[in-house]
């Protein structure tokens, strides 16, 4: 796992200028107490290496915290995702580390208008036992399309926000991309409003690459059956 991510974090920046990539060195600088980049937001701790400001927090799940930050190289808005990571040892580890890293590798090739596009990947670990989190930098999206239908669906059925129209348009990019992942053999296996972002505009993207697959054509296992969130699972599931 760890080789990977390493190699994985030196191909992220092919399509960024050169003075814009990630420095690695950065990652060390929180060691002095005087150029400490660790910023605590609402109770939990980031290292922002020196490169993004201005945190906020999003939200959190169980495998991580969101925080919203500036990125001062990018000069845009972007989501850090802290993916929090269990002792390499520990019998939980095997779930939280696979899940990683199936969305860093799967995800950065992804380029896509209506995919969720990783500008940077990190860690301020020092060695691969000492690794307790990982930061995915993304897009940043205003909402999900769960929260649009609940804010929706409290509203008055004549001041209804979502008509047939936004839904057309929903549903074509939804389309678009998942047309585009299927074209490069990956399934995304976790499909849901809460997995799907908006902008105010109404431009989507489809994030959260944690349960996806590239299926491999000689493979005698099948993959599991238990997959995605129970209520948007398909019947034949």
């Amino acid at each position: 796992y760890f080789c990977t991510f390493n190699i994985i974090l030196g191909s992220f920046y092919t399509d960024v200028p050169v003075e814009s990539r990630y420095d690695p060195t950065r990652r060390f600088h929180h060691v002095n107490p005087n150029n400490s980049t660790i910023r605590i937001v609402d109770g939990h701790s980031y290292d922002l290496v020196g490169r993004y400001s201005s945190p906020k927090t999003i939200g959190s799940g169980a495998f991580g915290d969101v925080i919203s930050a500036w990125d001062n190289y990018l000069q845009r808005k972007v989501a850090i995702k802290k993916i929090r990571l269990p002792a390499v040892h520990t019998e939980e580890a095997m779930l939280f580390y696979s899940r990683s890293l199936r969305e860093i590798c799967i995800l950065p090739p992804l380029k896509h208008d209506n995919i969720v596009q990783v500008f940077d990947c990190y860690t301020s670990a020092l060695c691969a036992e000492q690794m307790t989190e990982v930061y995915l930098v993304t897009n940043l999206m205003r909402i999900d399309l769960h929260q649009l239908i609940k804010a929706n669906k409290q509203r008055p059925v004549d001041m209804r926000i979502i008509t047939a129209s936004h839904i057309t348009h929903f549903l074509y990019q939804i389309l678009r991309a998942l047309k585009f992942m299927h074209s490069a053999k990956v399934i995304h296996r976790d499909l849901k409003p809460g997995n799907i972002f908006l902008e105010l505009d109404g431009h989507l993207r489809i994030g959260d690459f944690g349960l996806a697959r590239v299926p491999e054509e000689n493979l005698d296992t099948p993959m599991t059956s238990y997959v995605c969130t129970r209520w948007y699972r398909a019947p034949e599931l």
